[in-house]
């Protein structure tokens, strides 16, 4: 810290920051904004913008399949190049915060819907949405599985056409 001669100590004035001081106070500003920096670089690799998060969890909750290329046609990842930081935010939004909303929607039927739970279901057996991968709330609800038998039986249709 800052150090005061004898004389200083009297007339309460502070000597100057020494250099080493200095470049500890530096090196502390430059570490924060270090892990700063690392902290917003994994919410947008996770979350993307945060543009269509709510798009998103709205789709899944009303039925609809995933379907980023309404949005954008030609910023759609195809599977070879990565997704864009707004399909990102929509696939967060459809996967993670709607299997959140939808765990709220079993836990607490009281809530309005945007669509049953059985055509969710159903939708996201069709979507490719492993049931291995859901909450146990979800995988014990009677309606989300028959719509999730029901959407597999009409894969299984489809590939015995």
């Amino acid at each position: 810290m800052l150090e005061y001669t004898k004389s200083e100590k009297k007339e309460w004035k502070k000597t100057t920051a020494r250099r080493n001081e200095i470049s500890k106070t530096e090196i502390e500003i430059i570490m924060k904004n270090k892990i700063r920096n690392e902290a917003e670089k994994e919410k947008y690799k996770a979350k993307g913008t945060g543009i269509y998060i709510g798009r998103g969890t709205n789709d899944r909750l009303s039925a609809k399949g995933y379907n980023y290329v309404s949005i954008d046609p030609y910023g759609a990842s195809d599977g070879i190049k990565p997704r864009t930081g707004n399909e990102q935010s929509y696939y967060y939004g459809y996967y993670e915060r709607g299997t959140e909303k939808l765990s709220l929607l079993i836990d607490h039927p009281e809530i309005s819907r945007l669509a049953s739970i059985e055509e969710v279901a159903y939708n996201d057996a069709l979507n490719g949405i492993e049931l291995d991968s859901l909450p146990e709330n979800i995988k014990s609800s009677k309606e989300y599985l028959e719509g999730y038998k029901k959407g597999l039986e009409e894969i299984a249709n489809k590939k015995s056409r």
